[in-house]
Order: C-alpha cells, then structure tokens, then sequence
C-alpha cells in the first residue's frame, strides 16, 4: 500500500466512523476465526433500535445491527477450501459485514450487499479497520434486481429466517452465481430451515448440509452450512 493509499484509506476510515457516532453508540466485539482474530465496531444496544420496528414491516427490523454466530459458522466452512483465494465473492444480506471480512481473510475480492445503508457503512469501517477493502452496494435482492456480473462464490449468512424470502432470494442467486460456482448459507438450525433443501432442488441446485459447532459470545451452538451448486 502506498503512503497516499494509506492516507486516503485512513481519512475514510475517520469520516465512516465520524458518520456511524452521529447516529449510534458503539461498542469494539473482537471474533476469534480460523484465520486470526478480528474487531469489529458493533452497535452497542441493538434492541433500542426496535423503537423504529414496524410490524408489520419485516424489512424494518434492524438485523443488520448485530453479529450472528452463522457468520462464523460459514468461516469454518469456508476455511476447508483452498480455492477462495481471488474468487470473486458476493456477500449478500452482509449485516456488520463479518462473512464478506472473514472470505477476505482468504484472499477472495467482495462485494458487501445489503438493503439498509446504515449496515454499510458498518460493513465499509469494519472491513477498512480490518486492513481488506470491497465494493460495497445497497439493493433489495427481493425485488427485481440486477448486477451486472456473475460470482463464483455468494455467501448468504442468517438471511433465511423468513421463508417467504427464500424464493426471491434463491431467483436472484441462480441469475448470479456463475456456472461452476458455490453459494454458501448458514443458519442457527431454525426450524422451518428444514425445508430449505428441497427448496433448492425445486430452484435447481443441488446442495450438501454441513454442521459445526459454533462458540460465539459465550454460549456454544450448532450452526447448519448448505453448500449450493447448479444442477448440471
């Protein structure tokens, strides 16, 4: 890195943070992952976020604002390949941006997705204090959206709590994932997650379920990896 990249990486970093304090009180969460520690800047009470929840508005309840342990289940699984490296990597639905950080921690080139900007600019600072960089992108992928480039990896952590998401979503991944490519998705083993698998068969891929045991903000738990590939 060059000192001009440094001070312009440096004077982001201060304006992503400066922005991030006007609206939040934060907090530093340090995540041990198979590839080394890392800080994330966090929002310190998520659940005072609930006061602009609409109920009847899914896409208003703040996800984003906190880390989930399926990131760091899709870590483990990720760190199994040796082929990320330079893969190009979409992280969809990426929240404070910690699965998108951890395929970076491996080489990969990302681009952070996410339909509320705030998540972003979290994504953005953690990314840049973490010493990686991305293309960061806001967008709905439940509506007809498009990005005019293919991916050979797309991670999706935590983003199947709700089934009525999961076909826009999986439309949206087949339109995006190049031919050979993998899309990977975690969950905490939800109950209605069980179906997940023959929803995928029903949009086309053929998938593989993973289990690892997860220890995230003191409490172990068992997170579910599907592994996605098109059908040939």
């Amino acid at each position: 890195m060059t000192a001009k990249h440094l001070n312009l990486t440096i004077s982001l970093k201060s304006e992503l943070r400066r922005k991030i304090l006007q609206k939040y009180q934060v907090t530093d969460q340090e995540i041990n992952t198979p590839a080394g520690k890392l800080t994330m800047m966090v929002v310190e009470e998520p659940t005072q976020l609930l006061e602009n929840f609409k109920t009847d508005q899914i896409s208003t309840f703040p996800y984003w604002a906190t880390l989930w342990g399926s990131s760091l289940g899709l870590a483990y699984h990720l760190a199994t390949y040796d082929d990320i490296s330079s893969a190009s990597v979409l992280d969809l639905g990426c929240g404070m941006g910690l699965a998108g950080i951890l395929a970076c921690q491996q080489g990969a080139r990302l681009v952070f997705a996410d339909w509320v900007a705030e998540s972003l600019l979290f994504a953005q600072y953690n990314t840049l204090r973490n010493g990686y960089d991305g293309t960061y992108v806001q967008m709905d992928w439940s509506s007809s959206c498009f990005l005019p480039r293919k991916f050979s990896v797309i991670l999706a952590a935590d983003i199947l709590y709700e089934t009525d998401s999961w076909q826009p979503i999986l439309s949206f991944i087949k339109l995006h994932l190049a031919a050979d490519g993998r899309a990977f998705f975690s969950e905490p083993g939800r109950t209605n997650a069980k179906n997940f698998p023959a929803c995928l068969a029903d949009a086309g891929f053929h998938s593989i379920r993973y289990r690892y045991p997860i220890t995230f903000e003191g409490r172990t738990t068992k997170i579910w990896v599907y592994e996605a590939q098109h059908n040939v």
